[in-house]
């Protein structure tokens, strides 16, 4: 697996900043190696679909909406990836892993920040997704996380698998603690699932924890 390793401290490296309470935390990402090859392939899918995403409010890059109504409809929600990566420029999938898991991270109170997360990612499919490899009949993410200490001595592990058991919201103007996401995007996009395996991943190791998941918005 390819390590990518990024301190809270740096995190504005790829345009995201931890909230000032939050205390410095190490986070290493890895991925599969099916993952890890494909890598390329899903950094461009996912982020054309993140650039038309921003500009138009619906998923689907390679068609032009009919209609702008959604861009004014969600005008005042705050979107799980724009919270993360507010520059598209710096969207990549690695980016999105490390910046959401280290945000994740930052809301456990009881997080010793001499400890490192380590979310290992082996597999990902979504039902819809556009990049056949990846396509299943669920969306559904599965890997391990584990805390290591400054030794290198793993203190803690648990495996992951998720599915994701939508959870809605009524209002078009979200700006609260979970991570925001169009319904469109369920099973089309990495960011919903990564962020259901993030939050029962760190509240299996901290069972005391409230962390953020996903939370979808219907058109």
């Amino acid at each position: 697996m390819r390590i990518f390793k990024v301190a809270a401290l740096t995190v504005a490296l790829v345009g995201f900043a931890l909230p000032q309470t939050a205390s410095a935390t190490d986070v290493e990402v890895k991925f599969s190696p099916r993952i890890q090859e494909n890598l390329a392939t899903l950094d461009r899918v996912e982020k054309k679909r993140e650039v038309f995403f921003r500009k138009y409010r619906e998923e689907g890059a390679n068609r032009i909406p009919n209609s702008t109504l959604n861009v004014t409809r969600f005008s005042r929600t705050e979107f799980g990836t724009e919270r993360l990566i507010p520059e598209v420029d710096n969207f990549s999938v690695a980016a999105l892993a490390e910046a959401m898991a280290t945000y994740s991270l930052a809301q456990v109170k009881g997080h010793d920040d001499a400890n490192t997360l380590v979310v290992e990612i082996d597999e990902f499919f979504a039902s819809n997704y556009s990049v056949a490899k990846f396509k299943s009949f669920n969306t559904r993410m599965s890997g391990r996380v584990s805390l290591v200490d400054s030794a290198g001595k793993t203190i803690a592990s648990e495996k992951v698998s998720t599915a994701i058991v939508p959870q809605f919201t009524g209002t078009l103007s979200y700006t609260g603690s979970e991570y925001a996401f169009l319904d469109q995007s369920r099973n089309v996009r990495m960011a919903p699932v990564l962020a259901s395996f993030l939050r029962k991943g760190i509240e299996k190791l901290y069972p005391d924890a409230d962390v953020p998941g996903p939370i979808f918005l219907r058109e």
